[in-house]
């Protein structure tokens, strides 16, 4: 009754075994490589305790592949697009050793090597495959273009907004749709012009934050889907909105296919669902389930990307594995 016994990391994930007493006196009690967690303490004094291995990975099927690989590079890669053509995916590293601002990254669908374009957290890139956007996770922070060949990066100020995800690429690979808030914090979404750097406001009445959008094969249209299932379908030439086939509230547009009337939803959990939805009816005809050949300690599938002819595609996943102790002469 002396000590609240409790596992926690002053910074990252690797978590300790510590104490404190009722007047706020706290100690570490024990230290172990890796992630801890506390279950229980017996009155003899046993100690329950796990060390976690939490993973964040990526798998994909590039075109013609006949079967999925583990895109994934160091524990915590985090899936953000795959290219219009299926044979490379954009994602950010977030392992801890890489530090707070993440590292951008592309793959080659066919399992080629990493390649690091710089710091920051990945967006979108381009459809022409010759530019990425990047930013690093702290309010105000630029957006950053690299070259996904020989070049130089260059930045663009964002001005006071508060930028979020889904950042998408339009097809003529110059303009980009950013979400996120305006100066006054209201939900809100412009059209970045890369080469002038000018911001066009679309005058939505946005009624909350944009969970997932995708742009249609033609750049005209945007499906943007919102909290609860509804969707919006946005004329980017100014036109007025109107709403878009109703989803199931956990569903999320995932991309447009490629016949300009039909998008594709998904479902994320074990395994992730896609349908395929017609704008006008809202038909639903299922599409796929994704899921890892190994499903060992995946706790859930997430954030699919597909082409338009979904003939390829990239999901995330999240995998943990735990080892179960019994700790003795700890008190």
């Amino acid at each position: 009754g002396s000590e609240i016994w409790y596992t926690a990391a002053s910074s990252g994930n690797a978590r300790e075994l510590r104490a404190v007493t009722p007047e706020g006196v706290a100690r570490n009690v024990s230290g172990y490589p890796g992630m801890m967690r506390l279950f229980d303490v017996s009155t003899p004094g046993h100690v329950l305790l796990s060390r976690d291995n939490v993973r964040m990975g990526i798998y994909g099927k590039a075109p013609g592949d006949p079967r999925e690989r583990d895109l994934s590079w160091l524990d915590w890669s985090l899936l953000r697009q795959i290219s219009p053509d299926g044979k490379s995916v954009f994602f950010d590293e977030e392992n801890e050793g890489i530090g707070p601002n993440y590292v951008t990254c592309i793959r080659g669908t066919n399992g080629s090597p990493v390649v690091r374009l710089g710091e920051g957290s990945a967006g979108a890139i381009s459809p022409d495959g010759r530019k990425a956007l990047s930013r690093i996770p702290q309010p105000g922070s630029p957006l950053t273009i690299y070259p996904t060949g020989p070049g130089q990066k260059t930045q663009v100020d964002v001005g006071g907004r508060d930028l979020s995800f889904p950042i998408l690429f339009l097809p003529d690979s110059r303009r980009v749709f950013v979400a996120g808030r305006g100066a006054e914090g209201a939900p809100a979404a412009w059209i970045l012009d890369l080469e002038t750097s000018s911001w066009t406001t679309l005058e939505v009445a946005w009624p909350g934050a944009i969970r997932n959008a995708a742009v249609s094969p033609d750049g005209s249209t945007l499906a943007v889907s919102m909290v609860g299932g509804a969707t919006l379908l946005i004329p980017l030439d100014g036109g007025a909105p109107k709403p878009g086939p109703r989803l199931e509230a956990d569903e999320l547009v995932a991309t447009w296919h490629s016949d300009g009337t039909s998008i594709f939803v998904q479902r994320g959990g074990l395994p992730l669902v896609v349908t395929k939805v017609n704008l006008e009816s809202g038909a639903r005809e299922p599409f796929m389930e994704l899921r890892p050949a190994d499903t060992g300690g995946v706790t859930r599938v997430f954030n699919a990307n597909l082409t338009l002819d979904g003939e390829a595609y990239a999901y995330g996943y999240n995998r943990t594995l735990s080892d179960l102790y019994v700790g003795d002469g700890l008190l």
